[in-house]
Formats: structure tokens, C-alpha cells, sequence
């Protein structure tokens, strides 16, 4: 669940999310609380825009890598990278970055972020679709 405040403050709640798959079956669960703050469009109209987030605050997120046989191989808790056993194994630092290379697109109840960054490897996209529920 997203919540977007009017000053642009972000939380994101991922518990109950559903994990998110590769091709090779093995993927990511996402849980916990995540926060950010977004530049909200000047013009009260506007139906897409440049997706700016900053201030990302990933301390109490939780990511869990699953390999192809269902199993968690590493966990990601705050800062801290764990591995099977729940033993660190390293420490991330602050997640505060800033991401200006996203898109967002809203028609009607419906928000589709995409969503770019940089990898190891690269360059990654994702793309979340969210649907607003009535209060």
C-alpha cells in the first residue's frame, strides 16, 4: 500500500505484497515500511510527469532474495545483509538517494510508476501500477 501526503511524503507499506519472480523462478519478497518524499506536480491537472524521489529511506524494509527452489538465500533488513542462517554478512549504508530518471502516468484511479535505476550490472526498470481505494 502507497500513501502519497500533499507535501509529497511517500510510505510505502509492504507486508503482504506478493514476491516478485525472475525468469529463472527465483526473485525478491519485499516487507516492511519504506519512505520517501516525491516532487509533486505544480500543476493540479497534470496526468503524467517526471518521477523525482528523494530522501529514501529503506531502514525498516525488509528484502528477502529466493532462489529458483523457493528457498531465501539472503535477507536484506535495514542495513544490514543476512544469510541463510540470519548471520551478517555485511552492512549496506543509508539509502538516501535520489532517483530523477522515473516516469509516473495517472488515468482515473489508476497510478503507473516506472520506475529506473542503476544496478551492478547496469540499469534496471520496474513498473508499479497502483489502483486508489475509496476511504
Amino acid at each position: 500500500m502507497w500513501d502519497i501526503a500533499a507535501d509529497g511524503s511517500l510510505k510505502q507499506t509492504l507486508d503482504g505484497s506478493q514476491p516478485i519472480v525472475g525468469t529463472g523462478r527465483g526473485g525478491v519478497q519485499l516487507s516492511g515500511l519504506s519512505r520517501a518524499k516525491i516532487q509533486i506536480p505544480q500543476d493540479p491537472g497534470a496526468t503524467s510527469g517526471q518521477w523525482v524521489a528523494n530522501n529514501i529511506d529503506n531502514s525498516q524494509q525488509t528484502t528477502a532474495v529466493i532462489g529458483p527452489d523457493g528457498k531465501t538465500l539472503t535477507t536484506i533488513t535495514g542495513n544490514k545483509v543476512l544469510d541463510s542462517n540470519g548471520n551478517v554478512v555485511a552492512t549496506v549504508g543509508p539509502s538516501n538517494a535520489e532517483n530523477t530518471g522515473s516516469t509516473w502516468n495517472c488515468s482515473g484511479n489508476t497510478l503507473t510508476v516506472q520506475i529506473s535505476g542503476a544496478t551492478p550490472n547496469g540499469s534496471s526498470q520496474s513498473v508499479v501500477t497502483l489502483t486508489r481505494k475509496n476511504p
